[in-house]
């Protein structure tokens, strides 16, 4: 089944242009040439990812991604302006933006930021075990199957990933199989459990330590950001992980830099981070 996007977009010449562009490389495209039409379209049939038009006639772009979040948060929303501004972008992030780009388009740009959100429009939606899961989750519920349809959405992008539910619901499960069905499946899936480590502990296994750095440190150790890079850093429990480590893991989430304790070198983080907990956070 082909990724569904959905374009909106008054411009007929431009919407044209992205449709074929997009239909070329395997995607089934949806347009619609207003905010109220996109919303109406989005109840209808939830797509795969939104390419979306600020300066919309009608309700604008800000006030549809309001509207389409509101209906499902998981949807990507690409922002397309004609009229680049830092706080245009700014807002239209903070609005829960996915990502932006500025018209005239270059055709290969989008190509590339839409496989970055949904994959590769001409490789199917596959990897499932079987009709009732994915290797290592099972169930064949109506909400269960929607469950596998967002995993496999996401798997082949690089996005960052909270899962969220009781104690017991499977979702270490869910991050393997995220990490499985994506295109880092041969790579290192690193798991840490945040409230198993003493805090005074845990900055050093995430980000290692150079010698010395403190008593007992009588050697440089690599921390689990680096064990696991090129794959998956899973972390466990992220609600119990000290507030006083929060804002490094923020930086690093922002960045994708971070220092190993006693070191002034930035090393870059070439990981995907996953993230869980049972804690309204």
């Amino acid at each position: 089944m082909a990724m569904e996007i959905l374009n909106i977009e008054d411009d007929l010449n431009v919407s044209l242009a992205v449709r074929k562009m997009l239909n070329i490389h395997g995607y089934t495209v949806h347009c619609a040439h207003s905010g109220e039409e996109g919303v109406e379209i989005c109840k209808q049939n939830s797509p795969s990812l939104v390419l979306l038009d600020i300066g919309l006639p009608g309700i604008d772009g800000y006030e549809t991604l309001r509207q389409i979040k509101m209906l499902d948060n998981g949807i990507p929303v690409v922002m397309m302006t004609a009229y680049e501004t830092a706080s245009m972008v700014v807002k239209a992030i903070d609005m829960g933006a996915s990502d932006y780009l500025t018209k005239p388009v270059a055709m290969e740009d989008l190509g590339g930021v839409v496989a970055k959100w949904v994959g590769d429009g001409a490789e199917e939606e596959k990897g499932l075990a079987s009709e009732h899961g994915l290797a290592g989750v099972l169930g064949s519920s109506e909400c269960m199957q929607g469950v596998f349809k967002t995993v496999l959405r996401i798997a082949k992008t690089q996005a960052t990933v909270l899962l969220t539910g009781e104690s017991g619901t499977g979702k270490e499960a869910l991050a393997r199989a995220i990490h499985e069905h994506g295109n880092c499946a041969n790579q290192p899936f690193v798991s840490v459990n945040c409230a198993s480590i003493p805090g005074n502990l845990l900055e050093s296994e995430l980000f290692g330590h150079e010698r010395g750095a403190f008593t007992d440190a009588h050697e440089a150790k690599e921390g689990l950001v680096e064990a696991a890079a090129g794959g998956t850093l899973f972390l466990d429990e992220i609600g119990l992980m000290p507030v006083e480590l929060q804002g490094k893991i923020l930086t690093l989430l922002e960045t994708r830099k971070f220092r190993r304790l006693g070191s002034s070198r930035e090393l870059d983080a070439q990981v995907r981070f996953i993230a869980a907990t049972n804690a309204n956070l």
